[in-house]
């Protein structure tokens, strides 16, 4: 049986997938691959994919670029033409139960093969095997949900940033936070941020998800910083969401067994939930870790100065000692040569 979170996906997916004739032709302007003899699959637009365990409130959905038109899968040849077909197949019988349950079910048995094989998948995967130490449980492909900024296929050499956001500018990424809502989103596109020149919000109305995103080629963040120093604040912070999701029932049980119900009157309505205490205090830790950073650059940055200052000051003594002696060194020479020049010679008897 379908799932409220997987019927909106597919009403998504179906949205991208029966892209019109008019997205296409400017799609192509921009760079994207058309349809020619022998490059079968180019007319397609592709939604992605969600997991058959993933949940709302707790699953990931990860971000590419777009798919190139070279894609293939090493693990499975079969990968790329079971795709194109399946999606030709859900396009050309409309949406049904049934059609949508097998479209769907295709992508899983697809991504679940190809996804891990894919070589930009590393950076992805060690956030997330992060998030599994941290729970003590792997983080599976199947807890996941994937799509590309950009739902065409691009030649090598194309202008991929120009050509994603010209494609978020009709299928923007916040629908597919909104149908999945992801407790986070990980891109591997550097310049995805919020507000910028590709991505106008990550924000959608029932979801507020975390955010990281991150240089594909190099694997380092916005700031620069190396993958394993970034990924190590990702998965924390993920866990916590994680975490805090699922305590969210029980938080409701406990409250509705605070209020006690007179028999046959209707049940007090619920009192505003109080701030999560998890995230309380991991923004007050952050806090303190921020402040002590803080302090700590200061402190290192004062030192360095001293020392600097310190070797500035002796190497300038010593430099002034070696002049003076130099001038002592030169009196001497001339004093003595003056005094040879006036001593008299001595009479011979």
């Amino acid at each position: 049986m379908t799932t409220p979170t997987e019927a909106r996906w597919l009403d998504y997916a179906w949205r991208v997938a029966t892209c019109g004739p008019a997205h296409r032709a400017r799609c192509e302007l921009q760079g994207g691959a058309s349809a020619r003899p022998g490059e079968e699959g180019n007319e397609l637009r592709w939604p992605g994919y969600i997991g058959r365990d993933y949940q709302e409130g707790t699953g990931v959905l990860c971000v590419g670029h777009v798919h190139g038109t070279n894609w293939n899968d090493r693990a499975d040849s079969m990968a790329r033409p079971r795709l194109e077909a399946a999606l030709r197949e859900w396009i050309a019988s409309r949406r049904s139960d049934v059609a949508d349950r097998t479209y769907l079910e295709t992508v899983r048995d697809v991504f679940e093969r190809w996804l891990p094989s894919w070589r930009r998948w590393g950076h992805f995967r060690v956030v997330l095997d992060k998030v599994g130490m941290l729970e003590a449980h792997d983080l599976s492909v199947r807890e996941i949900a994937w799509t590309n900024l950009a739902k065409c296929r691009a030649p090598r050499g194309v202008n991929n940033e120009r050509l994603t956001a010209f494609c978020q500018r009709d299928y923007p990424i916040e629908e597919v936070v909104e149908a999945i809502r992801p407790a986070a989103v990980l891109t591997c596109v550097k310049n995805a941020y919020e507000g910028g020149s590709i991505v106008r919000t990550w924000r959608a109305p029932s979801a507020d998800s975390l955010v990281f995103t991150w240089d594909g080629r190099r694997g380092t963040d916005r700031a620069g910083r190396k993958l394993r120093i970034w990924a190590e604040e990702a998965a924390s912070r993920i866990a916590e969401r994680r975490a805090s999701h699922h305590e969210e029932p029980a938080r409701k049980e406990r409250l509705n067994k605070m209020i006690p119900t007179p028999p046959d009157q209707p049940m007090l309505p619920i009192p505003p939930l109080m701030p999560d205490e998890a995230e309380r205090e991991r923004r007050s830790a952050a806090a303190k870790k921020a402040a002590t950073t803080k302090r700590r650059r200061a402190a290192a940055k004062k030192a360095a100065t001293t020392k600097r200052r310190s070797a500035a000051g002796t190497k300038a003594a010593l430099t002034k000692r070696r002049k003076a002696a130099g001038k002592k060194a030169a009196a001497t020479r001339r004093a003595s040569a003056t005094k040879t020049k006036k001593k008299p010679a001595k009479k011979s008897r």
